[in-house]
C-alpha cells in the first residue's frame, strides 16, 4: 500500500469516526479534557482532535507533520521514562501514562500525559499510531485526581478504538458492498475528475466490467487513475484516429450541455448511449449503455425508408409514363371519334361510332381505375378543397348515367334535403369520382327498380345511394372493397367490371377523412352510406359557357399546337380549324421557340413530354421573354397525358394558365380554351369581345 493511500486511510477512519459517533457520546468525549492524535508509520503528526485547540490553547498546523520522535528529543530532560517511550515508539509497542512536560505557548511549560496504540494492516504492515493525551496541572500531578483521570483517559481511548475498529469494518463492507454492485452493473459506469478530454489530470477514477466490455478493453488496458486522454488516444490508435479524438471533444461539449450522446465505439461496430452527471468535487460520472441493436435496427429502417422512397419514386415514374403512354393514342381515338361523329353518317355508320366512342370511354374509365388505384397505393393522390355546387353536382351524375338507366327501364333519381346547403368546401372530383362509382355499380347491378341518391346532413353529410338489385351475400359484404375483388366473378365478364371501382372508391372516402358502410342482403337491394365532413361555403356564381364552346367561333384566332404525336396534331387540327382558327403545328418546345412571337398567337396548346424541350421549359422561356421584351402575356394552355396532381402543379409554376388531361374530348378542349380566351382580358381583340357575349 502506498504511503499516501495509507496516511489518507488513518485520517479519514479516525475523521469518519469522530464525525459519525452519536451525539450523546460526541458530546461526552467533547467534555472530557483530552484530545485525541493520530501519527502515521513515520510518527509524524497526521490529525488532532478539535478538543486540541480548546484544550492546548494553540494551532494544531505547527504540530502537524512534525515527527514524533523529534518532538521528543527536544525535550530538556532524559529521563527514564522518556527513553522507555522512545524504546516502545521505535519497536512499535502500546504505550501508557507517559508524562512529559512541553511548552505549547511561550513562558508556559504544561504537563502532558499521553497514551497510545501502535496500528497494523490485516496483513501486518505498520500504520502508525492513535492514541489521546491531556495537560496535568503541577498541583495534581500525582493526585489521585490525575490517576482517575488517567484511568478514564485510558478507558476511553481503549472504547473509541473499538469504535474505530468497528466503523472501520462497517466501511470495508460497503465498499465491497458497492464495488460488487457497481461490478453487476449491465451498464458501463466510468467516474472522471475533471470534464476536459485534453487536460492530463483528468483521470479515471472508476471504471466497471461493463465498460471495460464495452470497449473491449481488459482489466490492464483500462484501469482507475489512468488519464481520460490517454485512454482516448489508446481508442484512437484502435481504429478512428484523429476522428476519435475530434468526437471525443464534440461528446465533451454535448455533456456539458446536458445533452444526451450516442457514439460508436472505434473499430468493434459498437455503438453506446450516454448520459453524464456532474460530480460536486468535479469532474462526470457517466452511464455508457449499449444500444447496438437499436442503432442497428435503426439503420436498416433507415435504409429500407430510403430504398422504399426510391422504389416509391420508380412507381411514380413509371405511372407517370405509362399514363402519358396511354392516354396520348387514347386522345388520338377519342377526337377522331369526336370528329368523325361531326361528319355526314349514314345510320350504321353512327352506330359505329357511337360503339368506338362507348367503348373509348369504357377504356378511359378503365385506365382511370388503374392509374388511380396505382396513385392512391403510391400514396400520390392529392385531396383539394375547393367550393362547389352540391345540387349540380348530383344532377350531373343523374345526367351522365341517365341513358343507362333508360336502356335497361330503371327509375332513377337523386334528391337533395332541404336542409342540405347548396354551396360546399371539399374535393369536387373525387366526391364526384365517388358516387359516380357508387351510382354506375347499383344501376349496373340493378334489373328491375329503382337507383337513387339521397343527400342528408347530420353532423357530417350523409349520402345514401340505394338500389332494389341483386344484394349481396352477408359474409362478402365487406370483400367488396377488396382490390379485384367480386361478388360473383362471372358478373365481371357480363358487366365488364375490374374489381377496383369500390377499392378506389374507399380509399377516396378514407382521403376525404370520410367513412363508407354497407347494408345489404341477397335479392333485396343494398344501401351504401357514405359520410363527408365537407364544409359549407359560399361562391359567386360563374357564367355557363360550355354550351357555348361547343358552337364556338374562332375566326381569326391564330393557336400555336406543341405537340409530338402526329395522330394528336391532327385531331387538334382539325377541331380547332372547323371552329374557325388558324392552327401551327410544331413538334417540341424548341420548335415553339423558334416560331413564338408577341404578335403572331393569341393562344398556345402545350404537350408537356416531348423530346429535345420539354412544354415546361418551353414556356418558362416564353414568360422569361415576355417579361424582358415587354410582350403581353398569351394564354397557354397545357394539353397532357400526365394525370398527377404533381403534374399539375408544375405546369401552373413554369407559367401555364390551364390543365387538361388526355384523352381530352372535344368539348371539353373548346370549353378550357373559351375560358382562357374570355377569362385572359389583356389584350383587345374582336373575336374575344364576341365571346364575351356568347
Amino acid at each position: 500500500m502506498k504511503d499516501g493511500a495509507k496516511d489518507g486511510l488513518l485520517a479519514a477512519g479516525l475523521r469518519t469516526v469522530m464525525r459519525d459517533m452519536p451525539a450523546e457520546v460526541a458530546g461526552v468525549l467533547d467534555a472530557l479534557p483530552l484530545w485525541f492524535w493520530e501519527t502515521d508509520a513515520d510518527h509524524r503528526f497526521r490529525y488532532f482532535s478539535d478538543s486540541w485547540k480548546r484544550l492546548v490553547n494553540a494551532h494544531p498546523e505547527a504540530y502537524l507533520g512534525m515527527c514524533r520522535k523529534e518532538y521528543f528529543m527536544g525535550l530538556s530532560h532524559h529521563s527514564a521514562s522518556a527513553r522507555q517511550h522512545l524504546n516502545d515508539l521505535e519497536h512499535k509497542r502500546p504505550f501508557r501514562d507517559f508524562v512529559y512536560r512541553h511548552e505549547f505557548n511561550p513562558g508556559r511549560m504544561d504537563w502532558v500525559s499521553t497514551s497510545g496504540d501502535p496500528l497494523f494492516s490485516p496483513d501486518g504492515e505498520f500504520l502508525g499510531y492513535r492514541g489521546a493525551a491531556m495537560i496535568l496541572s503541577g498541583a495534581v500531578k500525582g493526585s489521585s485526581q490525575a490517576m482517575q483521570a488517567e484511568k478514564d483517559l485510558l478507558r476511553r481511548a481503549e472504547d473509541l478504538e473499538h469504535v474505530i475498529i468497528k466503523r472501520q469494518k462497517q466501511m470495508e463492507q460497503t465498499n465491497q458492498l458497492l464495488q460488487e454492485v457497481v461490478e453487476a452493473m449491465g451498464e458501463g459506469l466510468m467516474v472522471t475528475s475533471g470534464t476536459d478530454t485534453d487536460d492530463p489530470e483528468n483521470r479515471i477514477l472508476m471504471v466497471n466490467k461493463a465498460c471495460r466490455n464495452l470497449f473491449n478493453l481488459s482489466e490492464t488496458d483500462i484501469k482507475p487513475d489512468m488519464p481520460l486522454r490517454d485512454f482516448l488516444k489508446m481508442l484512437a490508435k484502435r481504429g478512428g484516429g484523429a476522428r476519435v479524438l475530434q468526437k471525443a471533444r464534440d461528446f465533451n461539449q454535448m455533456l456539458a450541455a446536458g445533452e444526451t450522446v450516442v457514439m460508436e465505439v472505434p473499430s468493434t461496430n459498437k455503438f453506446f448511449h450516454t448520459t453524464a452527471a456532474s460530480r460536486p468535487s468535479g469532474g462526470y460520472v457517466m452511464v455508457h449503455t449499449d444500444v447496438t441493436d437499436i442503432q442497428q435496427k435503426n439503420n436498416a429502417l433507415a435504409k429500407a425508408k430510403e430504398a422504399a422512397e426510391v422504389a416509391n419514386q420508380t412507381k411514380s415514374s413509371f405511372l407517370a409514363t405509362m399514363s402519358h403512354e396511354i392516354r396520348t393514342p387514347m386522345n388520338g381515338i377519342v377526337g377522331m371519334a369526336d370528329l368523325l361523329a361531326d361528319t355526314h353518317l349514314s345510320e350504321e355508320q353512327t352506330e359505329f361510332v357511337d360503339t368506338i366512342r362507348g367503348s373509348a370511354v369504357a377504356l378511359t374509365a378503365l385506365i382511370s381505375d388503374i392509374l388511380d388505384f396505382s396513385k392512391i397505393e403510391a400514396g400520390r393522390l392529392e385531396v383539394v378543397n375547393e367550393a362547389f355546387d352540391l345540387r349540380k353536382l348530383t344532377q350531373e351524375i343523374i345526367d351522365l348515367l341517365t341513358p343507362l338507366a333508360v336502356g335497361k327501364q330503371l327509375k332513377l333519381f337523386a334528391h337533395v334535403r332541404d336542409d342540405v346547403p347548396q354551396i360546399v368546401v371539399g374535393d369536387a372530383l373525387r366526391l364526384r369520382q365517388v358516387l359516380l362509382n357508387l351510382m354506375g355499380n347499383a344501376v349496373k347491378f340493378t334489373e328491375t327498380g329503382q337507383v337513387s341518391l339521397t343527400v342528408s346532413r347530420d353532423r357530417r353529410l350523409r349520402f345514401r345511394v340505394s338500389d332494389t338489385g341483386i344484394g349481396i351475400p352477408f359474409d362478402r359484404v365487406q370483400r367488396i372493397f377488396d382490390p379485384f375483388e367480386q361478388v360473383d366473378s362471372s358478373l365481371s365478364r357480363q358487366h365488364q367490371g375490374t374489381g377496383l371501382g369500390l377499392a378506389i372508391t374507399k380509399r377516396l372516402v378514407s382521403l376525404m377523412k370520410g367513412e363508407i358502410e354497407v347494408s345489404s342482403h341477397l335479392d333485396d337491394g343494398t344501401d351504401v352510406d357514405v359520410f363527408i365532413p365537407l364544409r359549407y361555403g359560399v361562391v359567386q356564381a360563374k357564367p355557363e359557357r360550355r354550351k357555348a364552346a361547343s358552337t364556338l367561333n374562332l375566326k381569326g384566332i391564330c393557336i400555336l399546337v406543341v405537340e409530338d404525336n402526329k395522330t394528336n396534331q391532327l385531331v387538334a387540327r382539325r377541331i380547332l380549324e372547323r371552329c374557325g382558327a388558324t392552327t401551327v403545328i410544331v413538334n417540341n418546345g424548341r420548335e415553339a421557340l423558334e416560331l413564338y412571337d408577341a404578335n403572331r398567337f393569341d393562344v398556345v396548346l402545350m404537350d408537356i413530354s416531348m423530346p429535345v424541350m420539354t412544354g415546361l421549359e418551353a414556356c418558362r422561356e416564353i414568360r422569361a421573354r415576355e417579361l424582358n421584351m415587354g410582350w403581353p402575356h398569351r394564354p397557354i394552355l397545357a394539353l397532357t397525358g400526365n394525370a398527377f396532381g404533381k403534374d399539375k402543379a408544375d405546369a401552373l409554376a413554369a407559367g401555364m394558365d390551364g390543365f387538361l388531361t388526355k384523352p381530352v374530348r372535344r368539348d371539353d378542349l373548346l370549353y378550357g380554351l373559351s375560358a382562357q380566351l374570355v377569362d385572359k382580358q389583356r389584350w383587345a381583340h374582336p373575336v374575344l369581345a364576341a365571346l364575351q357575349s356568347q
